[in-house]
């Protein structure tokens, strides 16, 4: 399961999502540790909020150094990145 944390369109016809998952639990705690990943994908673009979740379902990872250009206050929570 994923949270969306933020969008980007990027034109009309693609956008880029960033998530938080479940990465695991701490293997000293148990706690649950979170992860995030952006993803990128091309969309009918007639309605973005409700292209949302093609885009987590169907997209395409981002590198790391794109992830943060595109959504940079999230790079800086403090959650790894898995791209």
């Amino acid at each position: 399961m994923s949270e969306v944390l933020k969008y980007r369109t990027l034109g009309y016809k693609v956008m880029a999502v960033a998530i938080k998952r479940v990465d695991g639990r701490d293997p000293d705690t148990k706690e649950v540790v979170y992860a995030w990943q952006a993803l990128i994908k091309d969309v009918p673009g007639w309605c973005h909020k409700d292209e949302i979740q093609s885009v987590v379902d169907h997209g395409y990872k981002l590198p790391y150094d794109i992830a943060t250009v595109l959504f940079p206050r999230i790079s800086k929570l403090g959650l790894t990145y898995r791209g």
